[in-house]
């Protein structure tokens, strides 16, 4: 699980001790595909295409679904939703701005806007405190942190590939891949994945 852009990549790894980082590497590298400028992350996020993270082919299915919104100071608000479980989704939200052909922002709780769903509504204040706990305790080593973004786009597949920084040193592990989904695209938000898939065995 990786969101969108930045903040779910941050709460996956921090909630899975970094076990995530291989779910989310990107095949080709970061620097097999040109970088997106400021002039076409405008236009990606004006297009407003959802964006899913670990897409998986067999069920069209998303680790988490982002999208990003071009306010009208030139800032852009990212908004992704992930589940934590069958029965309870986050929705977070964000603003960042660009440093160059970075999105960047310092990392602070209070700058986040969460809410907890619980079956596709707003859960209890008792269900939902305990979880925004959890998740603000996950994240809290990147609590006053810079952190930048920068985007790549595969020529051929035209998947979005991200490479992140951390108050300017490169953390791997919270690069990302997305899948640029088309208008009216429905979208399958899978729970989190109990491990990899194993082949079956010829008997």
């Amino acid at each position: 699980m990786k969101p969108l852009p930045l903040l779910a990549a941050l709460a996956a790894l921090a909630l899975a001790g970094g076990a995530a980082a291989a779910d989310v590497a990107s095949p080709g590298g970061s620097g097999t595909n040109p970088t997106l400028g400021r002039t076409a992350l405008v236009e990606l996020a004006k297009g407003g295409q959802p964006l899913c993270g670990g897409w998986r082919p067999k069920d069209d299915s998303c680790e988490d679904i982002g999208f990003m919104e071009v306010l009208a100071d030139g800032q852009v608000r990212q908004t992704y939703r992930f589940k934590l479980s069958d029965e309870y989704e986050i929705a977070m939200r964000q603003t960042v701005k660009f440093e160059g052909d970075a999105l960047c922002a310092v990392f602070r709780w209070d700058d986040i806007d969460l809410v907890v769903l619980r079956e596709g509504s707003r859960a209890p204040m008792s269900e939902a405190l305990p979880l925004t706990i959890m998740l603000q305790s996950s994240l809290e080593q990147f609590n006053g942190k810079n952190i930048c973004e920068t985007y790549q786009r595969d020529i051929v597949t035209g998947e979005i590939t991200t490479t992140v920084t951390v108050d300017g040193e490169r953390d791997p592990s919270l690069d990302a891949d997305y899948r640029v989904l088309e208008h009216g695209d429905t979208i399958h938000l899978r729970g989190p994945d109990a491990g990899p898939e194993l082949e079956p065995l010829d008997v």
